[in-house]
């Protein structure tokens, strides 16, 4: 029997594959404690269920196979894609309709392209694309930044002015 039916094995009480690590059982067993499964998580009995485990086990011939755990190990990280997908997400909420104009395309380009080049690479081909100079849109920006600052400490100096 292989290591990938030990989930399969353990759903029917058998620890024989299980590994020490995830199986709470064994180290219940280790510790010389009882164990009792969840009520939500209950072990079934291979005998009274059987037609359950012969369909179980079907499908971990089918996808527990080496051709089948070879074709799940790709060079692809689930991470990144994880993160992708939040990237996108955020740029593109499911609770607008983006899907009918170029607004969909161009915002999951941007996240693409700051994933592949990132935010300094990204802005820097966008502003020489539109002929920006990025000292003065950094400029406009700190001085907007400036000016916000010193508008919000002039209102709380009034504020604690008029309550003091």
């Amino acid at each position: 029997m292989r290591k990938s039916e030990a989930p399969l094995e353990h759903c029917f009480d058998n620890q024989k594959f299980c590994m020490h690590s995830w199986c709470y059982k064994l180290q219940a067993i280790e510790k010389g404690l009882p164990y009792e499964s969840p009520p939500r998580r209950p072990f079934f009995n291979k005998e009274q269920d059987m037609h359950i485990y012969k369909q179980l086990q079907d499908i971990f011939d089918k996808f527990g196979s080496v051709e089948s755990i070879k074709k799940s190990m790709h060079l692809f990280e689930t991470q990144l894609n994880e993160a992708l997908n939040q990237a996108i997400g955020q740029t593109c909420p499911k609770f607008k309709l983006l899907g009918t104009s170029m607004t969909l395309t161009t915002r999951v380009s941007k996240v693409l392209f700051v994933r592949n080049i990132g935010y300094k690479g990204y802005y820097a081909q966008v502003f020489e694309a539109l002929r920006i100079n990025q000292q003065d849109c950094k400029q406009h920006y700190f001085d907007t930044a400036i000016t916000r600052i010193n508008r919000n400490k002039i209102r709380n100096y009034s504020g604690k002015m008029s309550t003091g």
